[in-house]
């Protein structure tokens, strides 16, 4: 996963119309971008801004650790579980 070690992965793409633009895991396309089979249909991944449910911006004394962000590591835990009425196909890839 990304985040595991201090190596950076980033995703470097060739623009149509210019040079080389690099695209750090921190953004929401790198999911997209490095998984292609997985996320067909471009869905954003994770990134450094997504909020907790429910918690205002000036609230971050009452979230865990005063934290009022989504940890990369609680994202994919919340992703990594069947819902009902959501695509089901990252637990069908299997290996």
């Amino acid at each position: 996963m990304p985040g595991d070690s201090t190596d950076l992965r980033d995703v470097v793409i060739f623009l149509k119309d210019g040079p080389l633009q690099r695209i750090s895991e921190g953004s929401p396309l790198y999911q997209p971008m490095h998984y292609v089979l997985l996320f067909v249909r471009g869905e954003m991944g994770w990134h450094w801004n997504i909020p907790y449910s429910g918690v205002a911006q000036d609230a971050a004394d009452n979230t865990e650790g005063g934290r009022n962000r989504v940890s990369q590591r609680e994202y994919y835990i919340y992703r990594l579980h069947p819902r009902c009425g959501e695509s089901n196909h990252i637990f069908r890839a299997q290996r």
